[in-house]
């Protein structure tokens, strides 16, 4: 039986709260009180499973998806695209080796995120000397249809990308 309530209201009882449509479940409420949202946008990426060398200036590829919960990330172009306005959580993986110094930055319609007096978008560093691996996390509020991907942005040489580097990210709210 359909409940409607206006106003406000309460709802008492020893089920489950179910809200949805005919696209399925939005949200539960359980006995527990306990708040589940299956819908909720969710990704995780990962690289290739052999090295791949990757330039400056490159969208870095993730074309295992491990998850993907909406289908919101495309291997096709390497990004996510939010299906709702709201915030969300990014995080990645990077490696390298070489002498150079290297950068790769998080970035919403292809352009880099600033936060503050910085002179660069967020990103996470590589070092020049020796092997370097760097994980990024980062919380953005972005609108409907903005896309998000992880950008090479080195000063010289090569971020190499293997089967432990990732790319993920899930709306908070």
């Amino acid at each position: 039986m359909p409940i409607s309530i206006s106003g406000s209201g309460t709802i008492t009882g020893t089920s489950n709260i179910t809200i949805g449509s005919s696209g399925g479940t939005a949200i539960t409420v359980d006995t527990n009180n306990r708040v589940f949202t299956p819908a909720r946008p969710a990704f995780l990426a990962q690289a290739v499973h052999t090295d791949a060398n990757y330039a400056s200036g490159t969208v870095l590829p993730w074309p295992n998806i491990i998850y993907n919960n909406g289908n919101c990330y495309s291997t096709s172009t390497n990004r996510f695209t939010a299906p709702t306005s709201g915030v969300y959580f990014f995080s990645y993986n990077v490696w390298h080796s070489g002498t150079t110094t290297n950068r790769c930055y998080i970035r919403i319609n292809g352009n880099e995120v600033y936060g503050g007096t910085a002179t660069r978008g967020i990103h996470a560093r590589l070092g020049a000397v020796g092997s370097d691996s760097a994980t990024l996390s980062c919380i953005l509020s972005l609108n409907i249809n903005d896309y998000v991907d992880v950008y090479h942005n080195g000063d010289s040489g090569n971020v190499t990308l293997f089967y432990a580097n990732y790319f993920t990210g899930f709306q908070v709210s």
